[in-house]
C-alpha cells in the first residue's frame, strides 16, 4: 500500500520523535544513586558516573566543595532543560496528534527538540570543563582512566 506524502511525513516525524524521547529519557533517568550523600535528586548517567569517579579521587576538601558546587548547579541546569524538553515533546506529540500534521510545523518542532538536546549536551561539557580547571593534571588522568568493567565499558563523560 502506497503512502501520501503527507502519511510519509508523518510516519518520518514519529520515528523522529521516538528516536529523540529514547534520548530524552536518558536525561531524565530516576534518581541518581551515586553514593554521593551531599545532595539528592537525579542527576543523569554522564554526570552521575563523573560524580562518582570524582568522589574516588583524593581532593582537598577546598576543592571537592569547589567541583560539588559546579555539579549541583549543573544539576540544576539540568532541571531546566528537562523541563523545556517536556514541554517540546508534549508539543510534538499535540502536533501529531492532528488529523492532518502539518509537516513545516512538525519539522520545525524537531529542530526545537533537537537545539534542546545539543544545548543540554554543551551545558554538560561546560561543567566537565569547568571540573577539570579546578583538577590537577594528575587527578585528570585518574578520572579519565577507565575502570575494568568489560567491554562496552563508557566513560565517566
Amino acid at each position: 500500500m502506497k503512502r501520501s506524502p503527507a502519511g510519509r511525513w508523518g510516519v518520518a516525524a514519529l520515528a523522529l520523535v521516538a528516536g529523540l524521547a529514547v534520548a530524552g529519557g536518558a536525561l531524565a533517568r530516576g534518581p541518581h544513586g551515586g553514593g554521593c550523600q551531599h545532595k539528592e535528586g537525579h542527576f543523569g548517567p554522564r554526570a552521575e558516573r563523573l560524580e562518582q569517579r570524582i568522589e574516588a579521587l583524593d581532593l582537598q576538601t577546598e576543592t571537592r566543595q569547589a567541583v560539588y558546587a559546579l555539579l549541583d548547579e549543573a544539576r540544576e541546569q539540568r532541571r531546566e532543560f528537562r523541563g523545556e524538553m517536556r514541554g517540546a515533546h508534549e508539543q510534538m506529540r499535540a502536533l501529531l496528534d492532528q488529523e492532518s500534521p502539518a509537516p513545516e510545523a512538525v519539522l520545525a518542532q524537531a529542530d526545537t527538540l533537537g537545539a534542546l538536546h545539543t544545548e543540554a549536551r554543551k551545558a554538560e561539557l561546560r561543567t566537565l570543563l569547568a571540573v577539570r580547571e579546578l583538577l590537577t593534571p594528575e587527578q585528570w588522568q585518574t578520572l579519565r582512566e577507565r575502570p575494568e568493567r568489560g567491554p562496552g565499558a563508557r566513560s565517566p563523560y
